[in-house]
């Protein structure tokens, strides 16, 4: 009788501790898994605006491209700056031949 109540106070005992050991474990999973989310969470949001500033690049650059090709149309219609615009008014149906 002696020997069974050993018995069975030693398996208590490591069922206890198997018990003790697995809520331990799960604790250390579960904070881990809650960190790992916050992580991922950090990552998307600093992916969000890393698309965000490519695509603003994107944009900047298209406008850039469009740009440099009014100036090389320019260029090539032979268009000249000019400085300052002086308008003639002239009534009635009055025609300027130069």
């Amino acid at each position: 009788m002696y020997l069974v109540k050993t018995k069975s106070k030693i398996i208590l005992a490591l069922l206890l501790t198997f018990m003790i050991t697995f809520l331990f474990i799960s604790i250390f999973q579960i904070t881990s898994l809650t960190s790992e989310t916050k992580m991922i969470q950090n990552y998307e949001n600093k992916l969000q605006a890393v698309n965000q500033e490519n695509e603003n690049l994107t944009i900047y650059l298209a406008g850039m491209n469009s740009l440099s090709n009014i100036q090389e149309l320019t260029e090539v219609f032979g268009f000249e700056r000019i400085g300052n615009v002086h308008h003639i008014k002239l009534s009635g149906d009055i025609v300027v031949i130069r």
